[in-house]
């Protein structure tokens, strides 16, 4: 049996794919994108996107276009494509 943020997320989201992580130091950031809240079964406390993000649902985005960020993690949200900015 595993606790934490990873095994509630599995839980929560069963039938979706996850990416490991090796725990190596990156000078990006990863963002979350997903819909309704996600509730942690131990402790019962509540996770949405603008939570975790640190920033409103719907700056994601254009977030996402910065310098900062590099990952990504969706779940069940932008599943019909999106189109890149022409620069």
């Amino acid at each position: 049996m595993s606790y934490g943020f990873a095994s509630n997320l599995h839980e929560a989201l069963p039938n979706k794919s996850f990416i490991g992580f090796t725990g190596t130091p990156s000078p990006y950031t990863a963002l979350v994108a997903f819909t309704d809240v996600v509730k942690d079964a131990k402790d019962g406390q509540e996770y949405t996107e603008a939570k975790m993000n640190g920033f409103p649902e719907a700056a994601t985005g254009d977030r996402f276009e910065g310098d900062e960020y590099r990952f990504l993690i969706v779940a069940s949200k932008f599943q019909t494509g999106t189109e890149e900015k022409d620069e």
